[in-house]
């Protein structure tokens, strides 16, 4: 169970871990999809009423055609 009024979710390209913004205690809480169990609460310090992720990707060799 997260907290209290949840408002924004976001999940990880490959759907194991959702992200729960929860607005009453300003932290959003990371689900491993699995075991259904929390494994992180990041405080946001504000009111968090959404959830996003930026994906990083590294390159390490591109090669043009």
């Amino acid at each position: 169970m997260v907290g209290g009024r949840p408002r924004g979710m976001a999940f990880l390209p490959d759907g194991s871990v959702l992200y729960v913004a929860c607005e009453l205690e300003s932290k959003t809480y990371a689900i491993d999809m699995k075991s259904l169990k929390v494994i992180a609460e990041i405080a946001t310090g504000s009111i968090s009423i959404a959830a996003a992720l930026l994906v990083i990707i590294s390159v390490s060799t591109i090669t043009l055609r």
